[in-house]
C-alpha cells in the first residue's frame, strides 16, 4: 500500500500524518537569537507507547508541547465521521496498528461491545467485588452473571446500570443484585 500524507488539521504546515500511522514534521525556517536564520529539513517523528498501550506523539507549536494519540490523528485525517462519533476503534484490537484500514469511528458503547466480542475485555471474576454479583432484571426475569455481562448485552454502561440498581432510573427497568 502506498503511503499517503495529509496535514494534521490543528497543525497545518507543521506536521503531517500518513494512512499507515506515521507522523512527520515538515521543513521550516525561523529567525533565532541574534537574527540568525535557522532551518529544519523535516523528519519522521518518533512515536511512543502511552500508558494504556496506545501510540502517542508529542508535537510542538509556538513553544507549547501537546500529546496526541496517533490513531485519532489518522482517523481525523482519513476517515469521514458523518455521525460525529467520539471514539476511534482498532478493528483488530491491536492498539499499535494505526493503519487506516484498521480504524473506525465508534461510540463508547460500540467500542466496549467490540472489546468483549473480540475477547480484549473480559468480565471480572473476583466474586467479592460488587461488579461480579449476579444481576436480575425484575421486569424480564433475565439473570446476568455480572454487571459486565449486563452492560455488554444491554449496551448500557456499568455506571448507568449501577444507578438503575440504586433506584435512580426506576422508570426504565428494574435491576437488582440477585
Amino acid at each position: 500500500m502506498n503511503e499517503i500524507w495529509k496535514d494534521i488539521e490543528e497543525l497545518k504546515g507543521l506536521y503531517q500524518v500518513s494512512n499507515l500511522g506515521n507522523i512527520k514534521s515538515l521543513p521550516k525556517q525561523w529567525i533565532a537569537a541574534w537574527n540568525t536564520l535557522r532551518s529544519h529539513d523535516g523528519k519522521l517523528m518518533k512515536i511512543q507507547k502511552g500508558s494504556k498501550g496506545y501510540q502517542i506523539i508529542r508535537l510542538r507549536f509556538n513553544g507549547i508541547e501537546k500529546t496526541y494519540k496517533v490513531h485519532r490523528l489518522v482517523a481525523q485525517a482519513f476517515l469521514p465521521n458523518p455521525e460525529n462519533k467520539k471514539q476511534v476503534n482498532h478493528i483488530n484490537g491491536i492498539k499499535n496498528d494505526n493503519r487506516i484500514e484498521n480504524l473506525e469511528w465508534a461510540t463508547q458503547s460500540e467500542n466496549i461491545i467490540h472489546s468483549f466480542k473480540t475477547g480484549l475485555n473480559k468480565p471480572n471474576t473476583g466474586l467479592k467485588h460488587h461488579n461480579n454479583k449476579p444481576i436480575l432484571n425484575t421486569q424480564t426475569g433475565i439473570f446476568y452473571e455480572t454487571i459486565d455481562e449486563a452492560a455488554f448485552v444491554t449496551g448500557y454502561s456499568k455506571a448507568h446500570l449501577r444507578e438503575i440498581i440504586q433506584g435512580k432510573y426506576i422508570n426504565k427497568t428494574s435491576l437488582i443484585y440477585a
